[in-house]
């Protein structure tokens, strides 16, 4: 015998078998984490970015509304609904309903911050999404989280009744 296990190549095989369970362990780790960050991301619905000009001054919204004669759209979030932020990225980011944002003085309104705000338009959930006129009297509201296509229905309702 030649140095051992050496001659018929066992050490080698050992170290070729070594590396495979490294390799895998490797690709575990990475698919433990890979496979649900990409779960996340798809669920969360990716990194949609609306372009809607949203202000959080309401008096200067209502004086837009006032000089423009466009509706008030008013987005009631708050930082920790989850819905909101699914609007925001599927709904708000949607190209029809940024098209139609343009008829709209668009203002976001955080519930947390503005109790009054919340309690004169008796919202009960988040989100919720008035459409006011320039005096603030109700057009149209929608509750809850929407899906673009539902949104733009909602929309056109406001923008028929101002």
């Amino acid at each position: 015998m030649l140095g051992g296990n050496t001659l018929f190549g066992t050490d080698v095989l050992k170290k070729k078998t070594q590396r495979r369970s490294n390799v895998g362990i490797l690709v575990a780790v990475v698919a433990m984490v890979a496979i649900p960050a990409a779960f996340f991301y798809i669920v969360q619905g990716g990194s949609g970015k609306s372009d809607i000009p949203w202000t959080h001054d309401i008096d200067g919204a209502f004086d837009n509304a006032s000089s423009t004669g466009r509706p008030v759209m008013v987005d009631v979030y708050t930082d920790w609904c989850t819905y909101c932020k699914k609007m925001d990225r599927e709904t708000f980011s949607d190209q029809g309903v940024e098209e139609l944002a343009d008829y709209f003085v668009p203002l976001k309104v955080n519930g947390d911050d503005h109790g009054d705000f919340v309690s004169r338009y008796g919202i009960r959930g988040y989100p919720t999404v008035l459409f006011l006129d320039e005096n603030g009297d109700e057009l149209h509201r929608v509750e809850g989280y929407t899906k673009p296509s539902q949104f733009q229905t909602a929309m056109k309702t406001a923008l028929s009744g101002s």
